[in-house]
């Protein structure tokens, strides 16, 4: 089963408004599953991101979805879109394909793990309800590649060592710590 013409026009509308994270398939009852108490992670292996101008239709995400059907396929897989107002002169909304983990200690260590690991500028956390969104900023990211990261990560031999050692939960608790 599929999204129907109606839920991917709803989607584009969530998305030109602000945003959305959804199951790529359709709930039981045909319903768009949305993602809740959920870590959310983009940079998937074998996903193109997309950028478009703003507003988009439900043909772009169709064809999104096409393009990435492989990506979307995994049991992890959430679709995403999120309307970026700051870009000029034309605002745009990024569509991508992003891991959604458990909303658990173990579930928040491992999204900050792929957010280093996969260069993320950061990963999103979503609450109780799909409007409660948090956003946890990867502070060695500059979308250069990792590598590029250990320089700075050296002035902090903590962070460092969390980074190199996997326990990046321990190291930079300030970033991935429970409140």
């Amino acid at each position: 089963m599929t999204l129907s013409k109606r839920q991917f026009e709803g989607l584009a509308v969530a998305a030109n408004e602000g945003g959305f994270s959804v199951r790529p398939e359709p709930g039981p009852a045909g319903e768009v599953q949305q993602i809740t108490n959920s870590y959310m992670v983009g940079g998937v292996a074998g996903s193109t991101g997309d950028s478009l101008d703003s507003p988009i239709g439900g043909r772009s995400i169709v064809h999104f979805m096409r393009d990435n059907r492989a990506a979307l396929a995994n049991p992890e897989a959430a679709l995403g879109a999120w309307h970026d107002t700051e870009r000029t002169p034309v605002p745009q909304v990024d569509l991508d394909v992003s891991d959604a983990l458990p909303r658990t200690p173990a579930g928040k260590q491992e999204a900050a793990s792929r957010t280093l690991t996969r260069n993320e500028m950061a990963f999103g956390e979503i609450g109780e309800s799909p409007t409660d969104y948090t956003e946890h900023t990867n502070p060695f990211s500059s979308r250069r590649s990792f590598k590029g990261h250990r320089k700075a990560l050296r002035s902090d031999p903590k962070a460092y060592e969390a980074v190199v050692s996997g326990n990046v939960l321990g190291g930079m608790s300030s970033w991935v710590a429970d409140k």
